[in-house]
Formats: C-alpha cells, structure tokens, sequence
C-alpha cells in the first residue's frame, strides 16, 4: 500500500493506492492528534469500506502526521468549519448554498477558498446533495421588482398571499431568529377548498425565488423531520392530503422542539433542533384544529376574478428564477427586524383580525413585516394596500366568520342571530335547548337537530360551522354528551351572544 499525502486548498486529502485502485479519503485537522484518530478517520472515510486499511498501523503513519501538523502551523493556516447544514452558517453572515457558491448577506460573492466555511460533497458528515440550492449570480434587485409586477398581473385578486408566501420563505432562513424575536413559530399554510387557484404556482415560485431544485409531495412525519433539521434552508411540502402531519409538524415546529427517538443522546452524539420550516400547500385549513391552529400562518386562495393565459403561470415561474439573483440581499433585511417593530406590526394585525389567538397575530405580523421591508427595497410599497385589503377583507371573513357588509347571510353571526330567535320562542325554547348550550367561552350547536328547527338544509348549516374560527367536540347538553360545533363567542358581535344567553336563560 502506498499512502501520498497533500494539502489541497480546502482540506487535505489522502491518496491511497493499492493494487492498482486509486481512491480518496478526507480527515480534520483535529484528527492529527494522534494516529489513531487520524487512521479512525480515514476508515470512516470509507464507511463500508473501511476495511481496505485493516492493516494500516499506527507507526506506519504516524510520521506523516507529525509532519503535516507542523507544515499547517508553520504556514499560518487556521482551520476550516466543515458545513454540516446548507444556508446561513452560525455567526455569520455568510450563505453557503452549494459546495462552489457562497455569498454574504450584503450580495457579495464569496471565494470558497477564502472562506471559513467549507462544503465536501464525498466526505461522510457533510449534507446530501438534494440540499444544495442554486441561484442566478448576478446578485441584483430589479429581477425581483419585475417578479413582483408580473405576478401582480397573473394573481390578480390573490397577490395578496402570493406576496405573503413569498415573505414566508426569505422569513424561513431565519428559523432560530425567529424563535428569539417571538419565542414561537408559524408554519405558512397556503390552501383553498377551490382546485387551480394557484397555491402551488405560489408556493413554486417562493421555492425558486430561494434556489431550491424541487418541490416534495407524499411527505412522510420522518422525512420532513430530517429536512427541517438538516439545513437552513425552507423548502415545499406540496398538496398534503394528511392534517394530522401537518398538525404534528406545526406543533413541533412551532416549539423549537426536536423529535426524540430511542434512548437519549450519547456522548458522541447531538441535539438536532429545527433550524428551518417549510411552505405547505393543502385544500384544508388547519384553524379549527387544537394546538395546531395556533402554529399556521393560514394563507387562503380566493378563485381567480380574471381569465388565466396560457402559460403565463410558467413565465411567472422563469422569472422567479431569474429573480433568486435578489436571494442574499433579501436575506440580509432582516437584520432590520427587531423585537419593537414586531411588536408594533402586530399591533396592526390585532386591529385587523382582533378575534385572533396572540400567536397567530405574531405568525401574521412577520411575514407582512418581512414584506414591507422587501417592497420598500424594491420601490414597491404601492403595493402593500393590496396585501393589507387581502387581510381585512377574504382573510378576515375566512377566519372569522363575521359579515363585512349587510347583504352576506352566511355567517356565524346571522345563523346565531335566527337561533337566539328560536330561544326567545317560547314554543321552541325547550326544544332548542336540548341541542344548543352556551359555555363560558362558546356556544355549542348540534347542526343536525338546529337545521330541523331552523328550516334549512343542513350541508348549509354545517358549511357555516365549519369554518377555522370553530372546532368539534364532545358538549354535554341536557340530553347526554353529544358532539357538537363550538362558535367560539369572540367571533360573534356582542349584541348576538347577549341576545343568546337572555333566551337561554328566560
């Protein structure tokens, strides 16, 4: 066996020749303590192969060891960090986003042999491939200005969440930032009970806008578990059909947690937290679910009020492309973000959307903070009103339930209005009390029996109910416990629960 030694420019590198096959093996330069570590790492080198060097002997190399701690002290070297997870590298400002492509925040191109930080694509503790996100070189804005003005075009009535899913996926690369500014985290959710409404072409164009190589659909719990603790990067969970690993992942995502598995960590091994989210696309909302409700950033799609065009939703898709060249210095905005801005943003939200739990005016707040940052850079910020209308208006309705004019019959408020007039009935008051019971917090309805009472169909009652300000479960009512829609009182008006409760009581 012949070993050849070198020192290339980021890391060193091991030449091993025997018999006629030739192959490399990589080693840290904290391996050259000691032969034993610097034989262990190149058999680890190897993986499976590692017993090619099962007679390799300390003293055969121990020399070669010596000699290379001394040439890399003599020469100045400072060790590399070996990237273990693609994007944002901790403190600092620097994006490694493929093994050949690394930038700083400011949109500066950083020499990979100049860097601190180095990616080995063969060496066996550096991130997959898959990871690696490539964007267009020529850092500069105005691609992403023109993005924006094309999908101003193409979304029409939806530029609102378009804009916001956008937002999401720059806030995204700042997971552990995020935690620190809220303590929490809100997994975006774009979604629509309609078909071809453009969620995934939004959701797209968000993934090219950040160099990313695919999309990811049939997700499995443990699957989307590795990617949000193997980088810094967010990607597309595209059309999940399962609510109940959604809910799991916004809940774990929204604590910072790290899955568990087996017993706990050795010495040699590490806590793996989230350091990043991801973009989901679904056609349900997540509102009206417990606990997971609280961790989305529910981004709903209205039906389209214009005539699509052939292929202008690919051309959309290109232009993201192009526009990923905006990446790092959209990156870099955040370091405006701080802890009062936030706080005064969603003091804005609260007055837009008041019946809101605080976490999801917090998970609102960032993303259209986010924007208003972008599009301020940009020389854009005609736009916000539309975003800002988008929320107090389709968004508004969606979670709430409430009528945003006189004419809208199909709300909370009014289906509540016509029950405290059955209550107020003396004739069917103790009728409808069996199936209606008003809690400290809610109101609770069994829509099958109040349809009866209220001469309407009941897929018109239920269509009502369920909406993301409501949940199900089990109320005890006068005859037993029962399963029932729970209107939450903050969703109605003051004058229809107090109108409710005289008649419950009379």
């Amino acid at each position: 066996m012949i070993i050849t030694l070198s020192k290339l420019e980021r890391s060193y590198l091991a030449l091993f020749r025997l018999e006629g096959i030739q192959t490399e093996a990589f080693y840290r330069f904290d391996d050259l303590q000691n032969a034993f570590c610097y034989s262990q790492a190149l058999n680890n080198s190897f993986g499976n192969g590692g017993g090619l060097f099962c007679t390799l002997q300390p003293k055969d190399i121990i020399q070669h060891c010596g000699q290379l701690d001394e040439d890399w002290r003599s020469e100045g070297n400072t060790p590399k960090t070996l990237v273990i997870k693609p994007g944002l590298q901790p403190n600092s400002n620097i994006l490694v986003l493929n093994p050949d492509h690394y930038v700083n925040t400011k949109g500066e191109n950083v020499p990979v042999e100049d860097c601190n930080f180095v990616w080995l694509p063969d060496y066996p503790a550096s991130p997959s491939m898959e990871l690696a996100h490539y964007i267009n070189t020529d850092t500069k804005l105005e691609p992403l200005r023109q993005f924006v003005l094309k999908a101003e075009e193409v979304c029409a009535n939806n530029i609102g969440p378009i804009l916001l899913a956008m937002s999401c996926m720059y806030l995204q690369c700042h997971f552990k930032r995020i935690m620190d500014l809220v303590g929490h985290y809100n997994i975006p959710l774009l979604y629509s009970q309609h078909t071809q409404v453009g969620k995934t072409l939004a959701a797209s164009c968000a993934s090219n806008l950040i160099g990313a190589q695919n999309l990811y659909s049939r997700c499995t719990l443990a699957y989307l578990t590795g990617r949000v603790t193997g980088s810094t990067l967010p990607f597309v969970w595209d059309d999940s059909s399962s609510p109940s690993d959604v809910a799991q992942l916004a809940v774990d995502l929204g604590n910072g947690a790290s899955g568990g598995s087996g017993p706990p960590k050795t010495k040699r091994g590490k806590d793996n937290p989230p350091t990043t989210g991801c973009i989901v696309t679904a056609n349900f909302s997540m509102c009206n679910i417990d606990r997971a409700g609280t961790r989305t950033v529910p981004l709903m799609f209205s039906q389209l009020n214009k005539e699509k065009q052939p292929g202008e939703g690919l051309e959309l898709q290109e232009m993201a492309k192009e526009a990923s060249s905006a990446f790092p210095l959209i990156v870099g905005l955040f370091d405006q973000i701080k802890k009062d801005t936030v706080a005064s943003q969603t003091n804005l939200v609260k007055k837009l959307l008041p019946m809101l739990d605080l976490r999801l005016q917090e998970g609102l707040a960032l993303p259209l903070l986010y924007l208003r940052l972008i599009l301020n850079e940009l020389k854009l910020y005609r736009v916000i009103p539309a975003v800002v209308s988008y929320i107090q208006n389709p968004l508004f309705q969606e979670l709430s339930g409430r009528p945003t004019t006189d004419q809208d019959e199909s709300t909370l408020n009014t289906l509540i209005t016509r029950i405290s007039i059955i209550v107020n009935n003396k004739d069917l008051a103790e009728e409808a009390s069996d199936h209606i019971r008003v809690m400290p917090d809610y109101i609770a309805v069994r829509p099958s029996e109040i349809s009866k009472l209220l001469d309407m169909p009941e897929d018109q009652t239920r269509k009502i109910l369920n909406h993301p300000g409501c949940s199900r479960g089990q109320v005890r009512l006068q005859t037993g416990n029962k399963k029932c829609y729970k209107v939450f009182k903050n969703l109605l008006t003051n004058n229809v629960v107090k109108k409710l409760e005289e008649g419950m009581t009379m």
